[in-house]
């Protein structure tokens, strides 16, 4: 009997109360770390907001009332039910938000309400209705992989640019934001409206693989000493007919490593996961390189070793999915929404962050997956002032409630254990993101200088330093021509 399944009861009478509230195996290696530099070098743990027990009027009551007529604002997704409560759907979410836009509803007078399109026809649409002068929907939410083509293409507005939005409150992740303004152009927001936590990066692990200890991972996950060199000796000890293999069967042997994520992903958001911004900060400032190289040299070698062992699996994400449930992995990187799909297989798993990739990495990271939504505000806005003022509400009001509703719901119905829950807090209150992952996909420059120069480093094993001057021509025409 699942742990959590004990409390349901408990729990569902707490979550439906929070919107109420709606605030509510050591391995020795050999690489380089550069836990040798000065302290004030090393990338920080992201400053998280505070937790505030306010219920939802008492937010909403910081905000002055307006009549917008019964106003429809529409939110166009591609990942449905997450902006209206499903219907006839059971779960913890579903009353938390509904109590949400009731509350916001009323504010206002507006109703909320979701319109579905599918990922691949969302540029399509967009560039049909903006050419035309048309506002397609008062907001959009869909993956990162569109944001970046969407904002080049001049079909989303620069968030800063949007009278009424506030995106310096407390009820958003000021580090998030930070992350994601490249000079003075922000063109998505992460925060719990959106519900982007089940496309956070994170590894599974098989027990019966890694050993009969129940805290084996747990433990240095608690202990802050999970990092590159303990998960690749946990993994090559699983696999040791693998490891010893010119040619592995995908479809037979057990491996340590299996990754759900495209192989170029897999590698820049690890890198990502450390907390090293290869561009530094941005927010507001010239793109320029992070001075600390020789951190990221570092970084980028881990990865490489990491990756590089026989005990990986070189195959697609089927094959790989496959592989864990059917007991053939220790360690599956993925989405956090994987999880859902290990119910009826016969594994028993456990849920780690992403391993630290050096020793003086300040805490664990959950990077946010090319397949998370955000929100963004798409051109054309018949009435920006309004468009902004009912999102700086629906911000504000989806504070702490949305997400801990999702928490408890995954908590409930799908995790086996106490360790494995309190891992996904974590994982929960620690996304990151970077302007190299953020908007590689539309802008071709910024593709090469971020992207396509982690993954030479990570790949060929060429210096930061090496890559940075041969770059510098191409990022001084950046920022003179993509991001004035």
């Amino acid at each position: 009997m699942k742990f959590y399944c004990k409390l349901f009861a408990a729990v569902l009478a707490a979550a439906c109360m929070a919107l109420s509230a709606c605030s509510s195996g050591g391995y020795s290696g050999v690489m380089a770390e550069p836990d040798t530099l000065p302290k004030a070098q090393q990338p920080e743990e992201a400053a998280r907001v505070p937790f505030a027990d306010l219920t939802g009027e008492e937010i909403i009551s910081n905000f002055p009332p307006e009549d917008f007529g019964g106003y429809t604002f529409t939110v166009l997704t591609s990942a449905p039910d997450r902006f209206v409560p499903e219907e006839e759907a059971a779960g913890m979410l579903n009353p938390v938000i509904q109590a949400r836009n009731e509350l916001l509803e009323k504010r206002y007078n507006v109703k909320i309400a979701e319109s579905y399109c599918k990922q691949s026809d969302f540029l399509s649409q967009l560039t049909v209705a903006v050419g035309a002068g048309k506002q397609l929907a008062d907001a959009v939410s869909f993956a990162r992989t569109d944001v970046s083509a969407a904002a080049a293409g001049d079909l989303l507005m620069n968030l800063y640019s949007v009278p009424y939005l506030q995106t310096d409150m407390r009820y958003i992740d000021a580090e998030l934001v930070r992350k994601s303004t490249v000079k003075n152009e922000l063109y998505v927001i992460y925060e719990p409206s959106s519900l982007f936590y089940t496309d956070l990066t994170c590894v599974v692990y098989n027990r019966t693989l890694v050993g009969a200890e129940y805290d084996v991972i747990y433990s240095p996950v608690k202990a802050g000493t999970w990092d590159y060199a303990t998960m690749l000796g946990f993994a090559e000890s699983a696999a040791p007919e693998v490891m010893s293999k010119r040619s592995p069967d995908n479809a037979r042997d057990t491996f340590g490593i299996v990754s759900l994520l495209d192989r170029s992903e897999l590698l820049h958001e690890s890198f990502v996961s450390s907390g090293y911004a290869l561009f530094g900060d941005t927010f507001h400032k010239q793109i320029e390189y992070n001075g600390d190289l020789a951190a990221a040299d570092a970084i980028a070698a881990n990865i490489s070793w990491l990756y590089g062992s026989k005990c990986v699996m070189n195959a697609d994400a089927d094959a790989a999915a496959k592989a864990f449930r059917e007991g053939r992995a220790a360690f599956a990187v993925c989405r956090l929404g994987f999880i859902t799909t290990l119910e009826d297989c016969d594994v028993d798993w456990g849920l780690a962050p992403l391993p630290k990739m050096f020793k003086g990495q300040q805490g664990y990271h959950s990077c946010i997956s090319e397949t998370a939504c955000g929100i963004s505000v798409p051109e054309c806005q018949q009435d920006p002032s309004r468009t902004g003022k009912i999102l700086t509400l629906l911000f504000a009001s989806s504070y702490v409630g949305p997400e801990e509703a999702l928490l408890k719901n995954l908590m409930t119905f799908t995790l086996h254990d106490n360790a494995s829950a309190i891992v996904m807090r974590r994982i929960f209150e620690s996304p990151i993101t970077d302007i190299s992952l953020l908007y590689y996909q539309g802008e071709s420059r910024l593709s090469g200088l971020g992207r396509g120069t982690v993954l030479e480093a990570v790949k060929s094993g060429k210096t930061f330093e090496s890559l940075v001057a041969a770059n510098a021509i191409p990022l001084r025409e950046l920022n003179a021509l993509d991001f004035r």
